[in-house]
Order: C-alpha cells, then structure tokens, then sequence
C-alpha cells in the first residue's frame, strides 16, 4: 500500500510541476509523501512499543521459582538466583532449570526434544540407583529439558551461558 501511495506522489508531483509549474505544482506530492512518512512513523513506534511489551511479558514468564536446598535450608528461588551446587527437588511436569545430575530418582523420564532433537523420551537413573555404572546410564539432567514422568533430587552442575 506504501509503495503505491510513493507511486502516487511521484505521479503526481510531475503532473503537478507539469501543469502548474514548480511554484504550486509540487504541493500535491509532497502532501502525500508527508502522509506516508507520517504512517510509517506511527507504525514503527507502535511495533516498538509492542515489542518492549512483549520482552517484558517473556522476562516474567521465564522468571520460575525453583524448590532449592541452599546451605541446608530449602527456599524457593527464582531460576536467575541458582548457582552450581544447589541441590533442586524434580516433579513430573517440570522443566529443568540448569544442567544438574540427578542424585536420586524414581522412573524418571526425560523429554530433551527441544535440546538435542531426539523426539524418545529418555530413562534418568540417580547416582543411588547403580550399583555398577553401564554405558547406557544417564544422570544427566540437560537445562531446558521437561520432565514426563518420576521424581528425583540433583544438584546443579552449570548454570546460565555454561549451561
């Protein structure tokens, strides 16, 4: 639509300074000209006003409180506060905050598809549960991973861009 109300000042400031002369002829285009630059003005400012709304919106929906045991005492904590070494409780429906490796668990299933790529849900077995460590036993419990099933305590092993 801009683009043809561009081409409408262009066809009409030529016709305008053809007719009239470039005394008045030019006034009819650059009316319209100035409307466009109006329009867009407005438009970025809404779109940026919009977008500053909406990063605020996503700060405070990644804002999460976190069941922690920290120096023997269990808080909750906001996901930004947890440091490496924090002990986390795991609930089936969480999502995992930070890289942690899980102590214990019991039928623990993990969903990292929106980490690796792999769309099976994976088994996490805690440090209590082997007796003799396999290839195929995995403790790790990746940030950003959901948890479909069991429950379990692990401690943070990365937190933030080391995560």
């Amino acid at each position: 639509m801009l683009r043809i109300l561009l081409l409408a000042a262009l066809v009409s400031l030529l016709v305008g300074i053809w007719k009239d002369g470039i005394a008045h002829g030019w006034l009819e285009g650059v009316t319209i000209i100035a409307a466009v630059v109006i329009i867009v003005c407005v438009t970025a400012g809404n779109n940026y006003v919009k977008e500053m709304q909406f990063q605020k919106l996503n700060a405070i929906a990644k804002d999460i409180s976190v069941p922690v045991t920290r120096s023997g005492k269990m808080r909750n904590i906001s996901v930004f506060q947890l440091l490496v070494g924090d002990i986390i409780q795991i609930n089936t429906g969480d999502k995992i905050p930070a890289d942690c490796i899980l102590f214990s668990g019991s039928a623990m299933l993990a969903d990292e598809s929106n980490m690796t790529g792999e769309t099976a849900h994976l088994k996490k077995e805690g440090i209590d549960q082997i007796d003799e460590p396999k290839i195929t036993t995995d403790v790790f419990l990746l940030g950003g991973s959901n948890i479909v099933q069991g429950t379990g305590v692990a401690i943070v092993s990365a937190v933030g861009k080391n995560s």
